[in-house]
């Protein structure tokens, strides 16, 4: 199978015309197999619904750059959103759940407050924001990248355990933020 991507990937980049498209439909498809069939933590229903849910976010940044019609798009992703939305819920009755347990799951809130945060950014996409905003937003990734190691370094630590002093434990995040935003913002240039 894996040898079917990588001819497929091969073809996609050395080929031109229908060789080259073909070659990327076998790709993606041995890729979306593997991917929904291959035994991860995810359920094959969710592994794929985030990967539309991912394409919906190339289309929209590809719309707006003039290289997609904005009509299209915004149907298309209104499309999936309510597809992935319908997935989950057929998926909870299936399993012989009622639908008000489709709310309590982690999976539900999270494509709900993904898509939220993804309109309103898109909404608010011209607005000027304030420096340190756009400062927290470029290095997003990073504290999303360090935050679980420095937290494995708090929890080892001897004085953070037990029960402290309630302005002592607001000394303690503080100061564990502070390292947090420093550490992110090093530079990422090699010495």
């Amino acid at each position: 199978m894996l040898a079917s991507m990588f001819a497929g990937l091969a073809f996609a980049v050395v080929m031109r015309g229908l060789p080259r498209m073909v070659g990327a439909v076998l790709a993606a498809m041995v890729g979306l197999a593997l991917l929904a069939f291959n035994g991860t933590w995810l359920h094959p229903w969710e592994a794929l619904s985030i990967m539309a849910l991912m394409f919906t976010g190339t289309m929209l940044y590809r719309a707006e750059r003039g290289q997609y019609p904005w009509r299209g798009a915004i149907a298309i992703a209104v499309t999936v959103l309510g597809l992935v939305v319908a997935a989950g819920l057929w998926h909870f009755h299936a399993a012989g759940r009622s639908a008000e347990l489709t709310w309590e799951r982690s999976w539900f809130i999270s494509v709900t407050l993904a898509g939220l945060t993804f309109g309103l950014g898109l909404a608010f996409r011209h607005v000027r924001w304030p420096r340190i905003l756009t400062w927290l937003g470029l290095i997003s990734y990073s504290v999303y990248l360090l935050h679980p190691a420095l937290i494995e370094v708090y929890a080892s630590v001897q004085w953070t355990q037990g029960e402290n002093f309630v302005p002592m434990e607001l000394l303690m995040v503080a100061l564990f933020m502070l390292v947090l935003l420093l550490c992110c913002a090093l530079p990422d240039r090699p010495y």
